[in-house]
């Protein structure tokens, strides 16, 4: 249990933090270096924990708390003064900026916007944002039509970007890897060739919606990182399904609520609000608290149910809840899953139930029923939603390692907002056709053929 727990997103974020410290408190790099330059950042919510003494003690070692992943950090008190020193150097305005960059996607900027308020809670205030792959001009009507897309986009968040300086790097024709690569980043110069993508034929999402009703599968999770699209892709599966005559639920915690589907006789919907379901979640386990606790150890309960894995439980738990009176659904399909590495938390023993019985007061009925179904390959698979791109497909492969490691089912990987099956020319993309079509080969191979496109959707004005 304890070496799941230590397997957890906060635990590699303490172990990344730890090497940063390294860096920090090294005079000799300070001096040898005008301007050292990292690619990640740690959360608040990291932050916050190594803030809080019982982080730092034998605390852990008397509480069982199933949503627990950060795993103890006694082991590293001999780096505690260091640990403060690389806070107080992330605070201090004159060593440190924090360079918050997005995507022109709603997803992607609402991100960094409450990334930056997390970190002012911890006094860390010099911030500057960047948005990333910005389409000054378009040269097709792909590229037209992503430009009013992303255009949207930075308008809704309009006053915060022009409260922040936000600065906007163009979307580059050419590869941004390797050197040379980067150092055009920086030249006005974007070389734009003409598009003579052979347009690539690719298994269509109609051929898994076949696969699907020739399955026995009951439940579908889709499954990715933020911005892939998982809530649209659940939609479209969910309204194909009910069209064809099956009883569907979808549930949804998409915060927008808009998934823009109509209830049927067939289809229902049910939206999973996660802060409520936190919130619950929280009040049950903080019930369990002695009352002679020390505020030390309780402030480090109350942080440690803010981490991602907590976030996730408290979700399986609502959706649970959900899932009581739903045998008559031919259909599930919901638009968040619940990484391989929850799953274990909730359930990490050779019977599957050790962590149920040992907190059965933290955990429902509705779990313990559920959890066997979504182990139950014939009954639930996790639909891997990616892009034809480098970091979606590299964070798509560790989920499915995740996934292994639990024995759950993911057969089925989904492509979505691809250009490479478009018959439709635009000069600014025809480089990325390219990379598209090298990442979905790869896609191909890691799914054993198992994979859908789904085209980027051009709107004919």
């Amino acid at each position: 249990e304890m070496k799941e727990q230590l397997s957890g997103s906060c635990t590699v974020e303490v172990a990344a933090f730890n090497e940063f410290t390294n860096f920090l408190s090294d005079k000799t790099l300070e001096q040898e270096f005008d301007f050292i330059i990292f690619d990640t950042a740690p959360t608040g919510h990291t932050l916050r924990m190594l803030e809080l003494p019982s982080a730092w003690t034998d605390y852990l070692n008397t509480t069982s708390n199933d949503a627990s992943c950060l795993g103890q950090l006694s082991g590293l008190n001999e780096n505690r003064v260091k640990y403060n020193s690389a806070l107080e150097k992330l605070r201090n305005q004159d060593d440190t900026t924090m360079m918050l960059v997005a995507r022109p996607s709603h997803s992607s900027i609402y991100e960094i916007q409450r990334a930056q308020q997390e970190l002012q809670q911890l006094s860390i205030s010099k911030f500057k944002v960047i948005i990333n792959n910005y389409i000054e001009e378009s040269h097709g009507l792909i590229s037209s039509q992503m430009k009013s897309e992303q255009d949207k986009n930075i308008n809704h968040f309009t006053e915060w970007l022009n409260n922040n300086h936000a600065y906007y790097v163009p979307y580059k024709k050419q590869k941004e890897e390797g050197i040379e690569s980067l150092t055009n980043l920086l030249n006005d110069d974007n070389l734009i060739e003409n598009d003579d993508f052979i347009v690539e034929d690719h298994p269509q999402f109609n051929k898994l919606i076949d696969e699907i009703e020739n399955s026995k599968v009951q439940y579908l999770f889709t499954m990715g990182k933020g911005g892939v699209g998982k809530t649209t892709v659940a939609t479209q599966l969910a309204t194909v399904l009910s069209n064809k005559g099956y009883r569907v639920l979808l549930a949804t915690t998409d915060p927008t609520k808009e998934i823009n589907v109509e209830t049927t006789s067939n289809l229902n919907t049910a939206y999973i609000d996660e802060e409520q379901a936190l919130e619950k979640y929280k009040k049950e386990v903080l019930a369990t608290v002695n009352d002679d606790t020390p505020q030390d150890d309780i402030d480090y309960i109350m942080e440690d149910l803010k981490s991602p894995c907590t976030e996730e439980i408290a979700f399986f738990k609502a959706f649970s809840d959900i899932m009581e009176n739903q045998e008559d659904m031919d259909y599930v399909i919901v638009d968040t899953a619940p990484t391989g590495h929850t799953l274990l938390l909730l359930d990490s023993s050779e019977n599957h139930h050790r962590e149920l019985k040992k907190k059965s007061t933290q955990t429902t009925s509705n779990v313990e029923t559920l959890l066997p179904k979504i182990q139950n390959k014939n009954l639930t698979q996790m639909i891997i939603v990616t892009l034809a791109e480098k970091t979606p497909y590299l964070e798509s492969k560790r989920l499915v390692e995740d996934l292994n490691r639990a024995n759950i089912g993911h057969n089925w990987w989904v492509v979505n907002q691809s250009l490479v099956t478009l018959n439709q020319r635009d000069d600014l993309f025809s480089n990325k056709k390219e990379d598209e079509s090298f990442w979905i080969n790869k896609i191909k191979n890691e799914s054993l053929d198992n994979y859908f496109v789904i085209p980027y959707r051009v709107l004919e004005y």
